[in-house]
């Protein structure tokens, strides 16, 4: 039986330029902002794998032209330099140290910017490499460049500029080398796909970006209004898993149920505490079992470590109709 996936939210934001929604642009809103830096990262952690696949890629055609067509030596080692000029140049623009203190907008911009470079210079490069003498030696030319094309493609979906970039310079390219025909008609009608597919993902992460902001702030909300509710009110918590195991307990309990470990610093749950343990707990969770519980070993598992200040509570004890409350 299959589970509903969750619907993605997509409000509208009236706000929401193209230029903000790709991030080449600043933009008023802190999530959108905190979110395409962590996208950047994302490309900065993979990136080294993207520059190693264009320097193997010019080094296979340049060995293949070398033993093939010493004619083309000369465009291949020019196309080389370029696309490791352009793959440091991204490098740097999300690793480097000096330049992370740019805006983010300016980041996303001078990577698209590489993108398109990257595209362009893989797919002329991709050209030269037919005019190699067929058989095995042309394929491995070729295979080598569309896997570099392959791999930066994929290095770059987190950043949707520099996808966009991406496309724009594999369909500039395009056109240039096939010159006037169809081709240049199928590379506008693939890349204005393309540009609609990037438009309706950055579309979505505005709107998740905003969207979880919201519900963090509501969630730090919420548990600053249970703390308040557990250090100054007479009320408690418990929580247990799905097998019935508690997990947590909050402090005024555990000062119930454990004895002081130092009676300036409170009580301190240790590795390796179980309420099993507790003759208090283990009487109590008897009678007021988990809802999911499967047996009766509620406990077993440790709670995590933690060490809790506060005064000693009254003990608490089960109501008569059945949840427990703290007696003072």
């Amino acid at each position: 039986m299959f589970s509903r996936a969750p619907a993605i939210p997509l409000r509208d934001h009236p706000d929401a330029t193209s230029l903000i929604l790709f991030g080449l642009v600043e933009s008023d809103e802190d999530a959108w902002s905190a979110a395409q830096h962590v996208r950047l990262a994302k490309v900065g952690a993979v990136w080294p794998v993207a520059l190693i696949a264009h320097l193997v890629a010019a080094a296979i055609v340049f060995g293949v032209s070398l033993a093939a067509r010493p004619a083309l030596i000369a465009a291949v080692a020019v196309h080389a330099g370029v696309i490791a000029l352009l793959s440091g140049a991204a490098f740097a623009t999300v690793r480097s140290r000096t330049l992370r203190e740019w805006p983010i907008h300016r980041r996303n911009a001078v990577l698209a910017t590489c993108a398109a470079g990257l595209s362009a210079a893989l797919l002329s490069l991709l050209w030269v490499t037919v005019e190699l003498p067929g058989g095995p030696i042309e394929l491995a030319g070729l295979v080598a460049i569309v896997g570099a094309i392959s791999v930066t493609a994929i290095t770059l979906y987190a950043v949707r500029a520099a996808t966009l970039g991406f496309g724009i310079g594999l369909a500039l390219m395009l056109t240039l080398l096939s010159g006037v025909g169809i081709a240049p008609v199928v590379a506008i009608a693939a890349f204005a796909g393309f540009a609609a597919v990037a438009y309706r993902m950055a579309r979505i992460d505005y709107a998740l970006a905003l969207d979880h902001a919201d519900q963090s702030s509501e969630g730090r909300l919420a548990m600053k209004l249970m703390a308040e509710f557990e250090n100054y009110g007479p009320g408690w918590f418990w929580e247990a898993d799905r097998r019935g195991r508690i997990t947590y307990i909050s402090p005024k309990l555990a000062h119930a149920l454990l004895p002081p470990s130092d009676p300036e610093e409170g009580a301190t749950r240790r590795p390796g505490w179980s309420a099993a343990s507790s003759p208090t707990c283990s009487a109590w969770t008897a009678r007021h079992p988990a809802p999911n519980a499967r047996s009766p070993s509620i406990c077993r598992r440790a709670p995590p470590s933690r060490t809790i200040r506060s005064a000693p509570p009254p003990t608490p004890r089960p109501s008569a109709g059945g949840r427990c409350r703290a007696d003072r």
